[in-house]
C-alpha cells in the first residue's frame, strides 16, 4: 500500500528538473557577479525584464536554446 494520498499532487516526469539544466543555471548568477552585473542590466543587455532574470536564476522557468545563447554570449562565457 502507497503512503501517498490520491489526492496528492505530483509532478509529470517531463516536468522534473533535470541536473544539466540545474547546473547550467546556478552558472549564470555566479557569472553575472563576476562581470559585475545587476539582473536590471543582464535583463537589458537580453532585452527583457529583471524579473525575467529573476525567474531563471531561481529555476521557476527554463532557459529556451536561444536565450541562454545570448547569456553566454553577453557573460562572455564560453558555450560548453
Amino acid at each position: 500500500m502507497s503512503t501517498l494520498r490520491a489526492n496528492t499532487p505530483r509532478k509529470p516526469a517531463e516536468f522534473m528538473p533535470n541536473p544539466i539544466d540545474f547546473h547550467v543555471v546556478s552558472r549564470v548568477p555566479q557569472r553575472k557577479t563576476l562581470m559585475g552585473l545587476r539582473q536590471e542590466k543582464l535583463g537589458e543587455a537580453l532585452g527583457f525584464s529583471f524579473q525575467q532574470v529573476q525567474r531563471y536564476e531561481s529555476g521557476a522557468n527554463q532557459i529556451g536554446t536561444s536565450r541562454l545563447f545570448n547569456t553566454a554570449r553577453v557573460l562572455n562565457a564560453p558555450i560548453p
